[in-house]
């Protein structure tokens, strides 16, 4: 695991070690970084270097913001080097795509860097099925910018909602009623 100390990847870092531990896997070392810290280029290089001298690190996951990330794969990346990598959601934002592509062997070859990452994802319009692309259209089209994974799990909600309200078939004017009624359609969603 390799961390910023922050709020942000510290939150990560301990939910990935709390799973790992459920799951039995094994967490071969753990390394943390401070964002604001006048050394960070040093700190990630000795951290980057450390790992490029274990003889099998394993799968890296890396609890931080796009610019860190970049700069660990980059300095993690040298010939006949696989390593597999699992990114936050930070790591399918447009500022890490436009992070990668400073340097130049990504920009020539794409995916220099990028091949073996794996990462998380709330939302993937590229690869949603048909309501998901009209909503996408559409938000585009609104808005004139690609939908945020809020805007779509936000889409997400009120599909849900609309549909338990649909399914409950709330009659009168008994409120308590009508929510239990609604309760009861969402419980029923699978």
């Amino acid at each position: 695991i390799v961390a910023d100390s922050g709020i942000y990847g510290e939150s990560l870092a301990k939910s990935f070690e709390r799973k790992a531990r459920e799951l039995n896997i094994k967490i071969k070392g753990k390394w943390t970084f401070e964002r604001e810290d006048t050394r960070l280029g040093e700190n990630l290089s000795q951290i980057t270097a450390q790992l490029r001298s274990m003889d099998d690190p394993g799968m890296i996951f890396c609890a931080t913001y796009p610019s860190e990330g970049v700069k660990i794969l980059t300095g993690l990346k040298y010939p006949a080097t696989p390593y597999a990598v699992i990114g936050p959601d930070s790591f399918t934002t447009a500022l890490f795509i436009e992070n990668l592509n400073q340097y130049l062997n990504e920009r020539t070859a794409p995916g220099y860097y990028s091949d073996g990452v794996h990462a998380v994802s709330f939302f993937m319009a590229d690869i949603s099925k048909q309501k998901a692309l009209q909503f996408r259209e559409e938000y585009r089209s609104r808005y004139k910018e690609e939908p945020s994974w809020v805007a779509a799990a936000y889409y997400d909600a009120m599909q849900i909602a609309a549909r338990a309200i649909e399914n409950a078939e709330i009659e009168g004017e008994d409120i308590k009623k009508n929510r239990r009624e609604l309760r009861d359609a969402l419980v029923k969603f699978n």
